[in-house]
Formats: C-alpha cells, structure tokens, sequence
C-alpha cells in the first residue's frame, strides 16, 4: 500500500511521543495498525503493547486486522509472524475501561477491592445510589448544625438531595476531588476575576454581534433605494458599540446601562408614497436595529450583577457549599461500602481504583515496565480521569495518540477535548513530543470537501470555538473518483410564516411536525436520486439528525408510507417499545391487578383482544367502583375476560416459584404474544426485544435478586431514564435507508448522506437552581438571603452557564462537522423556516459575522450565502465559494406538490380542520375530556411547608417562601415583606437579659441602643435597622405577653424542625397510605408551668382579626403538633402576635 507522506511520518516515527491530528476520512486506522505491525517486525512484541480504543467493536476490528496482517505472513513461512499471532491472544487490545478491569484484577490489594467483582448496570446503580443517598441524607439533618441549616433554607431535603447528587457526580468527574474543591473555596474568598473575565467574553461577544448587526443595517440605508435618513444615526451607534469592546467587567455596566440608540432624522420625500423596494429596505433596517437591541440586552444581562454584592453573597454562601461537600462525600463513602460489600464496580469506580491502585508507585512502574508502547485511539474523547491514569503508565517517549478534536463530540460524558487541543500546541511547537497532521481525506469527493472546508472556515475561528479550521485542519482531497461531482444541495421547506416573530416563536413542539414535512422532501428526492441512477442502493443512503431520536421514527414513518424501507436506528429505550409495555402491564397485574390502567392496556392489546366496544360494555355493565371490579362482574359475558383472569391467577401462583425470564417466557407462550409480533412488520425486531426483556430480568434477578414488584420498580426507573437500548437485528446486507443521529453515525460512511431537521435550535445551556459546576471554574449554589427571604443569582454562577454556553455551542459546530463529513459523494442538507424572507435577512447578517447562528441551518445557509446555485437566498454569486443547489419548498411538497411556495395548506392542518368538524358530538368530546379521578393519589406531596399551608403544597422541586427581587430593586427601599423580614431578624436578636433588670420605662433606650448595635455588628444593614422601630420592640416587651417571656427559664427562637407523619393530618383528602414531611421554624416558644407557649411573629395589618386567625390556625396547629411529639411536652397556648399593630390574638 501506498502511504501519503504524513502517514509514513506517522508509521516510522521513533523515540518521541507522537499525536496525531488525522482528518475525517484520512486512515487513521490503517496508520495505527501499519505502525504495530512495523514495530513487530522491528522485534517488539504484540503482547508488550497497549492500545486502547473508545469501543469494544473497535478493539474488536483492531484485533481482527492485526490477526490477519499475521496470518498472511505466517502462510509465507514467517516464524515470527505465527509467535505474534499465538501472542494476539493475550495482547491489551481493548477499550480504557476493559484495560481498568485488568489492572484491578492483577492488583486488587492496591486498590482495596474484591478480585471478583463483577460491573454494576446504570439503573442498578443509580438505586443503590438513591438509597445511599437516602441514608446519607437522614443522618445529617438528624446532626442538624449551622452549616446544615444554611444549606437547607428554602431547599428543604428533595433539593438538598438533588444538590448532594449532582455535587458527587461533579466530584466523580475529578482526578484530584479534594484538591479541586480545596482550589474551589479559595476562589471563592479571591477577587473574582476568573468568573468577571468569562462574563465580560460573554458580553463582548454579543456586543461583536450587535456591531456586525449595525454594520449590515448601514450599508443597506446606504443603498440607493435605502432610508439615508437612518446613516447618521446608525453611524452614531456603530462608534459606541465599538468602543464597548474595550472595556472591562466594570466599565460594561455603566456603559451598557447609559446606551440608547440615536434616533434616525425624519425622512422621505413629502408628498410621494415609497416604491415596494424603498419600503422593503426601510423594513430590512428598522428589523436590524432591533436585533442590535436584542443582542445589546444580552450583553447588558451579562454584566447585571453587581460583582461587590456577588462576591460578598459567594463568601456568605461558603458554609452551605461545605455542608453540601460534606454530604457529598459521605454520600461516597456509603455507596463504596455497599458496593465493596457486594464486589460490585461501575464503570465510574474502575476508573478510579485504577487510578487510586496506580497511586501507589510500585503499581505504576510495574504497569509502566509491562507495555513498551501504549497507543490511544479517539484521543479526543479522553476524560480527565482517564487521562490521569494514561499519565501514570507512560514513558516519557512511548506514547502515540491519535484523533481528530473537530469530531470530538462527546462532552457529556465527560469528554475533554482541550487535553487534545493542549498537547496540539504543545506539540507543535516542539514541546514533549512531535505533532503529525494527516490532511488528506480518502472518503469524499471534492464537491463534499469543498463545502465543508468553506463552512468550518467560516465558523471555527478559534477563540470561542475553541479551534482554528487553518490549514491543517482543512481537508484536502485524497481519492480519485470517477464521473463528475455533484454539488452540495440545500432544501429548505418554507412554513411561511408572515414576519419575524413568528419565526423566532418556533419551539420543540413543532419538531415532529419538521421531521414530517421534511421527511416527505427527503422521500421525493430519494425516488429522483433513484431515478437518475438505478445502481444506487437504499442501503447507500442514510439520514442523519442532530434531534431527539424520536423525530427519527417521524421521519421513517413518512419515507416508508411513500414506499421506501426505512430503519431508524434510534436507540430508544427497549421499554418504551409497544410490546415490551404490554408485557411489563402484564407483570403489573399479576403483581397487583387492580391497576385500571393496566388492565385496560392489556385487556385491549392483542394478549387478550378485546375491542374497544367490550371494554364500553363492561363499564356500561357497572359503571361504578373501578375497572378491575368491572372486569370481575362481567366475566360471564366476556369469556375472554374471564380466560385471561384465570390466567393471571396462574402467573400470580407461579410467579412465587418462577424465575423472572421463565414466568416472562410463560406469559409469552400461554398467549401466543410472541409469535403475533413475530408476525408483525419489523417483527424480527419486536421479538428481539422481548428478548432483551428477558434477559434483563435474569440479569437483576442474579445482581440483585429482587422481587417481581422490584423488578417492575427497576424497570420503571429504566424507562423514565431512558436507558436500555433496544435490539438491534439490521443485517448489513439489508437494503433499507438508514436513519440515525450524528452520535451514532460517527466512524460510518454513505454513498449520500442527507442532513435533516437543521433549522432546530440548538441546545442551548440554562442556569437552574440546582448546582452548577465547572472544571476550571468550581461549583457554584445560588446564595440564600435568610435576613431578606430572598434568593439571589452570583457571578459564579452566571459565568459558569456562560462557559458552558461557549463550550456547547463548540460542540455544536463538532456535531455538525461529524454529520457533513459521513458523505462520500452527495451531501443534502434540509431544513425548514418558519419564514424564509425573515432567515434571509438573518443570514445576510451572519455571512459577515459567522458567530450568528441559533440552528445548523443558519451556520449553512449563511455560508452558502453568495455562493453559485443559491439565488433563493438572495444573495449574489461571488464565483470563488463552491457551487450549492437551493430548492424551496412548501409544507408537505412531496410527490405532486411544487416548490416555491407560501401559502399551500399542511395536511396536518387539513387533518386539523377534519377532526374539529368529526368530533364536534358532545359525547365524544366527553370521552377525549375524561380525566383518572384518582390522578392526585399518583401525585401525594413529598414535603409540606407550614408557614406555607395557607398558600400551597410544596412539591419535591418547589422552593418555598424565597422571592427573587428583580435586579432593578435590588438596591431600593425595602419592600413590606423585607421590612417584616427584619423586624423578625430583629427580635430575634433581642438580648433579653438587660430587660430583665430594667423597668418597662427603660426599655425603650434599650432597644434603642441594641438596635444600633446590630446595625453596628452587621445583624442588620442601615436599610434594615431604619426599618424596624425601637418602640414596637419596647412595647412588645412590655405587653403582658412580653413580661411572661422575659419571666420564662427556657426559651427557644427560630425553633426549627422536620417533623414525618401521615399526609391526612396535614391536607385532608390526601391518600390514606401517604407520610410528608412537614419542615418549619417556630418564631418563638417559651416553658410556663411546664407547657410551652408558642407564639408566631406576624406585621400583617390588622383589619379583619377573625380572618387573620383562620389564615394562621393551620400553620400554627402543625408548629403545636410538632413541638408537643418532638419535645413530648404539651403546647398549652399558642398566640399569633401583630408586632406592629401591638396586639396579641389567641389561637
């Protein structure tokens, strides 16, 4: 074979680390297996060598051509050859994980664990983590503590739980997890520049965006046609926005908020109406403008927070980050002792014994002595744990890495493509080791080549895209193909919305309507391609989407009613396939079958076959009780009923004897269900996966050994996380197009590759309120405002969403190189718009500024803006770019219906129109309206907040009682519930001590000069202190009520409490079986006689007292039932005191 000259430079190469930069379809892996196989002939052993690959089927395919490489060379007499084929046997082919399991077995002391563990499933994990967590959780609120309380308020423990999870996953994802926290909180007590200088990024690059804007709006007014009367002004601006660029953190924020856009001069000539164009282009500028607002405002919301306030709230929030870190911890250590206990590993923890075992120095260099040469494939796709464990078995001159980091598509697996992108430089520039770039790709023709080196050299600038597309990462064509090409095509179905808002309005729940439209454009062009070469296979051709995979079955659905066989690799859960349901519905009632729904779903599935009218004639039959009850009545008059109830009967006996799969194959063989879906389209598949059922049941009955009802949870936990990828059974010789995501398809090739669905935005990253975490920028919680109530973001947090909206757009534009690249001969891109003049004016725009994009479309389209072939757009021909065909279409422009068009009626709307007149029968719309009327036993309240009792039940993500001020009045006068917030802050403060020694005249001058020293103390800010009055506070205490309290031995304040007890006792028509947790603080609670007198602090107004007392007789009735069972002593009073109005109301 015939090596380029960069691949021989990679073959031969010796006696220095190598990285190897291979392009797409350069032949990466016959390089790697070339190299092994000249450092055999060379006198290395195959055996000697590791090499690590990012799949089994990979390792697989490695093994498999080295094996043949020898064997070849046995056939000729090669002695050698045959020693390293007998040697291929036992040599480290296989992926990181694989090669962890080995390193644990040989040194399982080292890493403490058990040598027969066996690899924990994720759904198995994740319940033994829920319990750990579970435990976890209990023991530290049972410890209770400052820290624990910090962490807890206005979380309650669902939240606090969700951010101890996320917390143990982050610190999982570290090498060095103390050492990455211990580097966390000391930025958190620093200046804050590591977080100012992502948001000013962040800023800078929507203010770049809003300057091209502007930019593109001048030269339009510029034109002959064009509003002139707008020039000055947009001049005006452009100066200003320009000089933004400049500026800090600080500076932004004055200089974002005093910004306005000049005014444009009146305009126009008097007395003579504009031509259309005039009026197009004055429309064109006045939406310019607007987006230059819009990217302004997100600039301005970059930089809102102010960094003093946020850095003080960060260092206040330290406690609680501690207490979650503790948790965390604990949290390991609980679930390494269960795992341990049961010699069971994830694949998280093979990681990370292998890195702990090799930790120890004796290790390590026993490994290192072992391999002569290690060698990782997809280099790019390296964790950092995993690249902490390749550092401790490397030499310093054995290494040989190869991967291409434009396809480095898998960040969410923790995936960390700057290791490649350092060594890169590094490397480059002679540091460590030598750099090889392998530029020529032996896959694609040239017209494919071209439009993907025109499009990624528009779009990954470096900087924010994290790389450079120069010239050596550009492709270079290696191939020589026969005939001529045929250029890139770009079909774009039109909705044809009227304006832009409209476009901008689309969201997900229009995406399958997209992969319907689409899909009947894709179908068309199908049969044209076939048409015009009839050698052309189904099989050659493939869809590829970057959606969710269930526009994948959308899409297939309309290719195979218009007569073409389809299969939509679309990796859904196996549980979600409709006869694996109607088995698991099954298992549900022979556990329980009172489950209406259940039954229902099998009672009308083929398992049993009733109709829809049975079903009708079994209710009307007994239209009251529930369905099962029905079911039991009727069994005279449906004998298939009454077969089918004494069948479960049956399985119910036999389920206490069988095994999991043989009671599964029971049901199969008793109903026949196995050969009806057999027998059904695509019923190779549907068997198959109800052979994974079976299979998974015997495996958790083995790991585990469960119960049925267990197993029923386990797989309902399965479903929900959408795990269990279902069978696959596609032969390679079976002629079906082939639909699939860009994960899936990365290492495959088709002869034509269609990109579909490309107008979906992309995924975009959003703060939530749960922990957020970043590996150069550390965790960050929202800080909770105890003394106001209210909660607030930090630039923290702010600047880790912003860098993960950096690294995910990055991603983005790898997703889209992987998905372009897959073509070996005609590339077709589609897309649809909701309006495609509005896009047209977008993508003018993002020709000069290639960092505008929402959508693949967008990055495309604007490429092929100007280009020959794509006067659809609107733009002109500049003759250098490569040629791309546009076609428009309109909704549902398959066979029969034209292109161009805006204003053709969907069928999906046509369908819509049908189904409003068929159903207007009010009995029907009765039937579509019925609503489970046990929905809310489904749903029982997880926690219940008392001082939230009047308003709401608290579900399990809710936040109780924290308000987030809108940043405008953050720094404003104090709102009512602030100043109640410190009047109570106040009193809770109150020394009673000194009023204990005072008379009732005095006291007063007392409040008086503790107030200031709470204001002095910083207990109170000036704000807070002017808001509370030293004569509420005197006269509070020299109320009756204020004189038993200072009389009082022991007196509690802000007496917090979780109390667990039956939902019923709490919200009436909860179910019967429900517990709650009920979490509140007791403002304050005193011992007289032995009883306790509780009291809780209101500043309402007092106009309707009655009214007043029924709100709080809830809140205050639950503050009594919990101290009365936590302290076992008797509340023998309870009082709600109007502080302000100085009165006291007995409960």
């Amino acid at each position: 074979m015939r090596w380029t000259k960069d691949q021989a430079s990679a073959i031969e190469a010796r006696g220095t680390n190598l990285l190897v930069a291979a392009a797409a379809g350069s032949g990466k892996t016959s390089v790697l297996v070339e190299r092994v196989s000249r450092l055999v002939e060379e006198g290395a052993n195959v055996d000697e060598m590791l090499i690590v690959t990012f799949t089994r089927a990979a390792s697989a395919d490695m093994r498999e051509k080295l094996r043949r490489r020898f064997s070849e060379r046995a056939a000729q007499g090669d002695a050698r050859a045959r020693e390293q084929a007998e040697r291929l046997e036992s040599a480290s082919i296989s992926t990181l994980h694989s090669f962890c399991t080995s390193v644990l077995r040989q040194n399982f002391e080292a890493a403490g664990v058990d040598p027969q563990f066996r690899v924990l499933d994720d759904a198995e994990d994740r319940q033994w983590t829920d319990r750990a967590m579970d435990e976890a959780l209990e023991d530290a609120y049972k410890a209770g503590g400052a820290d624990m309380d910090a962490l807890d308020y206005a979380r309650g423990p669902a939240k606090v739980r969700a951010l101890a999870l996320e917390m143990y996953r982050f610190l999982r994802e570290r090498p060095d997890a103390e050492g990455w926290m211990d580097e966390a909180f000391e930025r958190m007590e620093s200046d804050g520049e590591a977080w100012l200088s992502v948001l000013e990024r962040a800023a800078h690059a929507r203010i770049r965006e809003a300057l091209a804007c502007n930019r593109c709006g001048r030269e339009r007014a510029s034109l002959p046609e064009g509003p002139a009367n707008y020039m000055e002004a947009m001049e005006k601006d452009e100066e200003a926005i320009e000089a933004m660029l400049s500026l800090s953190y600080r500076d932004l924020r004055w200089a974002l908020d005093g910004f306005k856009q000049a005014r444009p001069k009146t305009g126009g000539r008097r007395g003579e109406a504009p031509s259309p164009d005039e009026t197009a282009l004055r429309d064109e500028v006045v939406t310019v403008r607007k987006r230059v607002k819009t990217q302004l405002d997100a600039a301005r919301k970059a930089v809102a927070l102010d960094p003093d306030q946020s850095l003080a709230d960060i260092r206040a929030g330290i406690p609680a980050m501690r207490r979650l870190y503790a948790l965390a911890l604990d949290l390991d250590r609980r679930l390494r002792e269960k795992k341990l206990a049961r010699a069971a590993l994830t694949f998280s923890d093979l990681e990370r014994y292998t890195l702990a075992a090799l930790s120890d120095d004796r290790v390590a260099e026993s490994v290192r002595a072992k391999y002569a040469y290690v060698f990782v494939d997809e280099y790019q796709d390296t964790s950092d744990v995993q690249e902490a464990i390749l550092n401790r078995i490397v030499r310093s001159d054995n290494r040989f890495m190869v991967g291409d980091v434009k396809q480095s598509i898998y960040r969410f697996r923790a995936a960390e493509p700057s290791l490649f992108l350092e060594k890169y430089a590094r490397y480059r520039a002679g540091d460590g080791g030598r750099l090889i770039v392998l530029r020529q790709n032996f896959r694609s023709r040239g017209c494919v080549i071209d439009f993907v080196n025109h499009v990624f050299a528009r779009v990954m600038t470096g900087g924010d895209s994290e790389i450079l597309y120069d010239d050596d990462a550009k492709l270079y064509q290696g191939a020589l193909f026969e005939g001529e090409d045929d250029a890139t095509e770009l079909l774009i179905v039109n909705k044809g919305a009227r304006d832009e808002d409209a476009a901008d309005a689309e969201d997900d729940e229009d995406e399958l309507n997209d992969a319907e439209r689409e899909g009947l454009v894709i179908a068309r062009r199908i049969h044209e391609l076939k048409a015009e070469n009839p050698r052309l296979r189904y099989r050659d051709i493939c869809v590829l989407t970057r959606v969710r995979v269930g526009a994948l079955n959308h899409l297939a659905s309309v290719l195979a009613a218009d007569g073409i066989p389809a299969y939509a690799d679309a990796s859904e859960s196996y549980f979600d396939a409709l006869e694996v349901m109607e088995v698991m519905s099954a298992l549900k009632l022979i556990a329980n079958r009172r489950r209406d729904v259940d039954l229902i779903s099998v009672l009308r599935s083929p398992i049993v076959g009733l109709t829809t009218t049975n079903l009708a004639e079994i209710r009307a039959a007994c239209p009251t009780g529930s369905f099962c009850d029905a079911v039991v009545s009727a069994r005279e008059s449906q004998p298939r009923a009454d077969e089918f109830l004494r069948r479960l009967d049956d399985w119910r006996v036999l389920s206490r004897a069988m095994s999991l799969p043989a009671l599964i194959r029971r049901i199969l063989s008793d109903t026949g269900f196995y050969a009806y879906v057999g027998a059904l389209p695509g019923g190779s598949q549907r068997q198959a996966n109800l052979d994974v059922l079976c299979a998974r049941a015997a495996a958790y009955e083995q790991s585990v050994g469960g119960s049925l009802a267990e197993f029923i949870e386990y797989a309902q936990d399965m479903r929900a996380r959408g795990d269990g990828d279902a069978a696959h059974v596609l032969g390679e010789n079976d002629d079906v197009v082939r639909l699939m995501t860009a994960h899936k398809s990365k290492g495959l090739e088709f002869p034509v590759v269609f990109c579909s669905l490309l107008g979906r935005r992309l995924h975009s990253t959003r703060a939530s309120d749960n922990l957020l975490s970043h590996r150069d920028l550390g965790p960050a919680l929202k800080y909770m405002d105890e003394a106001r109530a209210t909660c607030r973001d930090t630039i923290a947090r702010q600047a880790i969403t912003a860098q993960e909206t950096f690294e995910s757009r990055a991603e983005e534009l790898r997703i889209l190189y992987v998905m372009l690249t897959r073509a070996k001969s005609r590339l077709i891109l589609t897309g649809t718009v909701a309006s495609l003049s509005a896009k047209c004016t977008q993508w003018r725009i993002a020709a000069r500024e290639s960092s505008i994009y929402k959508s693949f479309l967008d990055i495309v389209a604007a490429a092929a803006y100007g280009c020959p072939g794509a006067q659809a757009l609107g733009g002109g021909e500049s003759g250098k770019e490569p040629r791309v065909n546009v076609r428009v279409f309109a909704p549902g422009a398959g066979a029969g219906n034209g292109e161009n068009g805006e204003n053709a009626v969907s069928p999906l709307d046509a369908l819509e129109e049908a189904l409003d007149a068929k159903y207007a029968n009010p009995h029907v719309l009765d039937a579509l309206l019925w609503r489970y009327p046990h929905a809310n036993d489904a749903h029982a309240p997880v926690k219940l907040t008392a001082s939230g009792l009047a308003r709401e039940v608290v579900g399990a993500e809710a936040m109780p009682d924290v308000v987030e001020r809108p940043a405008f009045l953050q720094e404003r006068s104090l709102t009512a519930t602030e100043r109640g917030t410190a009047v109570h802050a106040a009193l809770r403060a109150l020394d009673y001590a000194p009023f204990r020694a005072l008379p009732a005249g005095e006291y007063l001058n007392e409040a008086k000069r503790q107030l200031d020293g709470m204001r002095t103390s910083g207990r109170l800010s000036g704000a807070e202190a002017d808001a509370v009055r030293p004569a509420v506070l005197a006269a509070f205490l020299a109320s009756p009520l204020g004189q038993r309290l200072l009389a009082a031995e022991v007196v509690e304040r802000e007496w917090r409490f979780n109390l667990r007890m039956p939902a019923r006792e709490a919200v009436p028509d909860a179910p019967e079986t429900s517990e709650i947790i009920v979490q509140g603080s007791v403002d304050l609670c005193f011992l007289e006689n032995g009883k306790w007198v509780l009291v809780d602090y209101k500043t309402d107004r007092a106009d309707d007292e009655q009214a007043l007392l029924e709100r709080y007789r809830p809140q205050l009735a639950l503050y009594a039932k919990a101290l009365e069972r936590i302290t076992g002593r008797e509340v023998a009073e309870s009082d709600v005191c109007l502080v302000t109005a100085g009165k006291t109301l007995r409960v």
